[in-house]
């Protein structure tokens, strides 16, 4: 859920990362959100009201359904924000995995505590909603945000000086570890790609997990879970697919409707 185009070093750091951790049979393409999405706000100033949250990342939502049409095996919603996972697991057979959920589950067979690190409050309220989401909060710690609290854009230039940011990671990581966090998430997609690129794996003996490794995996595993053994999403309550023809009916009717002035 970043403007991708804008921070080319995050992008190519990101590109070198999933291929490596994805494997040579899998091909990861990635995917932004369109230039402009957020305006001239840092995105965490945009998601955190709900009206905004829908307007900016409603156009992901044929984006799945494009993913699957086009022949793709998984989709991997790599925002700690997660929009849409349930209508997005709902609309499609192809299995989706998100970066906080898959996170949080890998945390729970590893800790009995994990603990959050983040970049501003906002993200930090958000993170904090999710976990309650996933009925997930006697699994976490905490979730602490560095302190100075930075947008994605001065993190992307912190690729080439991450000195003042690591530090602060550290100090974020060392509060964590005395609430008794046993693995160390971070909890948003910069952040995690500078860890990664930074080599930073543990500190104090506690793992520093690669988020986003773990959501390429994770959508990878379900995937092949799927394939194997025909693992889906629960269609009787929480994923309910709707019928293809009503697709197709409300797909038809919102391409003719009138536009309002």
């Amino acid at each position: 859920m970043t403007e991708l185009d804008r921070f080319p070093v995050y992008r190519a750091a990101l590109q070198e990362h999933v291929d490596r951790v994805a494997g040579p049979d899998t091909e990861v393409v990635l995917h932004g959100v369109a230039p402009g999405t957020y305006g001239a706000a840092a995105p965490a100033h945009v998601l955190v009201y709900p009206a905004l949250f829908h307007q900016a990342l409603s156009p992901v939502l044929p984006l799945f359904r494009q993913a699957e049409e086009e022949g793709y095996d998984a989709i991997a919603i790599s925002s700690y924000s997660e929009p849409f996972l349930r209508e997005a697991r709902s609309m499609l057979d192809i299995p989706v995995a998100s970066m906080a959920e898959s996170t949080l589950l890998l945390g729970c067979s590893v800790a009995r505590l994990s603990g959050l690190v983040t970049i501003s409050a906002e993200v930090a309220w958000m993170a904090r909603r999710i976990v309650a989401s996933h009925d997930l909060q006697n699994r976490v710690a905490g979730v602490w945000t560095i302190d100075p609290p930075l947008t994605e854009e001065q993190l992307s230039r912190a690729f080439a000086e991450p000195d003042v940011v690591l530090t602060a990671v550290r100090r974020a990581v060392d509060e964590a570890i005395a609430a008794g966090a046993d693995v160390i998430i971070p909890a948003e997609g910069v952040i995690a790609e500078l860890l990664v690129a930074q080599g930073v794996t543990e500190i104090d003996g506690v793992c520093v997990m690669d988020s986003i490794g773990a959501v390429v995996l994770h959508a990878q595993m379900l995937a092949t879970l799927r394939t194997r053994t025909g693992l889906h999403p629960g269609r009787r309550w929480h994923f309910p697919k709707p019928p293809i023809e009503l697709l197709r009916q409300l797909d038809e009717g919102r391409t003719g409707a009138p536009t309002v002035g």
